[in-house]
């Protein structure tokens, strides 16, 4: 009994109160967001908290002030800004392409329905891109992934505009998909790493 509330004491308790575990022989903390804490817990461990002291900070950051955690408020923002900017890029640059399919069937002498076979295939690209930059910026990083993506999302760009003949338009396009997803599908990755899942200032 008494190992038990030992273990329910270690734990840190940081979620919403829908979700929350509670010890009723501690009280703890609960602020009005509704997030939970176990006083003697956090402060047994040396955990940081917020502004206030009470509210253990999720993800923990490190004593590197080039922790993006660390970053201050406008070099924070400034990054979301140009995440969220990149995120809107893939869909834009895949559904701009359905004005072109009549004068590319034109040109390609083939009907619409098959030109469109390149947007449909780089709209699916997109989706499976952004899994495939999630699974490897786990492994290789966040940046690494974001710079040889949109590198290659470049170059694809480039040899959708510079080609000759439906299939050499087809292959860059439907890659351009797959490239272009990284800031997309890795949003939430970035914004992660930059903000704390709780916090109170």
């Amino acid at each position: 009994m008494e190992a038990n509330a030992k273990a329910k004491a270690s734990i840190h308790h940081t979620e919403f109160l829908e979700n929350q575990i509670t010890d009723p022989a501690k009280p703890g903390i609960q602020d009005e967001k509704g997030a939970f804490l176990d006083p003697e817990s956090y402060k047994a461990e040396a955990l940081k908290t917020g502004a206030d002291g009470h509210i253990v900070l999720v993800p923990e950051p490190s004593e590197d002030p080039r922790d993006p955690l660390n970053w201050g408020f406008k070099k924070k923002h400034t990054m979301l800004a140009i995440v969220v900017a990149c995120s809107f890029l893939p869909d834009y640059g895949s559904v701009t392409g359905a004005a072109t399919l009549a004068p590319q069937a034109e040109e390609y002498g083939i009907t619409p329905d098959e030109v469109n076979h390149s947007q449909s295939g780089n709209q699916f690209m997109v989706g499976a891109g952004g899994v495939v930059a999630v699974m490897l910026s786990a492994y290789f990083g966040r940046l690494p992934v974001l710079f040889w993506f949109t590198l290659f999302a470049f170059a694809t760009s480039a040899g959708q505009a510079g080609s000759f003949g439906f299939t050499g338009f087809f292959v860059p396009r439907v890659m351009n998909g797959f490239f272009s997803g990284v800031a997309q599908g890795g949003g939430l990755m970035f914004i992660k790493d930059l903000f704390f899942l709780h916090e109170q200032a």
